[in-house]
């Protein structure tokens, strides 16, 4: 399992549903999965930008916007932070998290929270599990606070363990040199990017 700070998407569709939009939605560069269990990960390079997580709220929504199956996004930092928050029809419809039991400063995520978010995902998973998501978000003890909670969203999900928790930069610097990492992962560039290179190398054009 990848350490530190990431962020990532997960989506019921195709390549071809979100890797068209996503060129409009990006501000640089992303990494599209195949489809495994009809789910596609997406792992976008500014929303790991930061401590803040606006930028992958704003593409949360965007995306959503023009997908008909709600859009998750998972956000992991350790042992210190995990939040799930759920985006349909270009809205934020629930979130929910975990912190350390160390973290004092941030309440955890009410009862009601984390009730809302069972409901938006209770149509991507069986209703047995439906309690067990539920359960996933309560306060832990320092005891049993881990990131097996991961993979616990990844068997309810049914979302490849591999990818649950991967991030950006974890992805591209493993994936750099190593095609079996990246094979059939779509690279995908925002329009601004494609507009630039474009430029750029029309610039060159006659030079050295």
């Amino acid at each position: 399992m990848p350490s530190g700070f990431r962020r990532n998407f997960h989506v019921r569709a195709g390549e071809s549903d979100v890797a068209q939009p996503l060129q409009r939605i990006l501000l640089r560069h992303a990494f599209v999965s195949p489809p495994a269990a009809e789910w596609v990960t997406i792992l976008d390079s500014e929303s790991e930008r930061g401590p803040e997580d606006k930028e992958q709220v704003r593409v949360a929504r965007a995306l959503s916007a023009v997908t008909a199956p709600p859009v998750l996004a998972l956000n992991i930092e350790d042992d210190d932070l995990f939040q799930l928050t759920v985006a349909r029809a270009g809205e934020i419809v629930a979130t929910a998290w975990v912190l350390s039991p160390n973290d004092r400063g941030h309440p955890p995520a009410a009862a009601e929270q984390r009730a809302a978010l069972a409901s938006a995902i209770a149509p991507s998973i069986a209703e047995s599990a439906a309690s067990r998501l539920h359960a996933l978000f309560d306060p832990p003890s320092f005891r049993d606070f881990r990131e097996d909670r991961i993979f616990v969203l990844a068997e309810l999900l049914g979302i490849d363990r591999q990818r649950i928790g991967l991030g950006y930069v974890d992805f591209a610097e493993t994936a750099v040199g190593n095609p079996r990492v990246a094979r059939g992962w779509k690279d995908i560039m925002s329009d601004e990017m494609n507009r630039q290179r474009r430029e750029y190398r029309a610039s060159r054009k006659g030079h050295p």
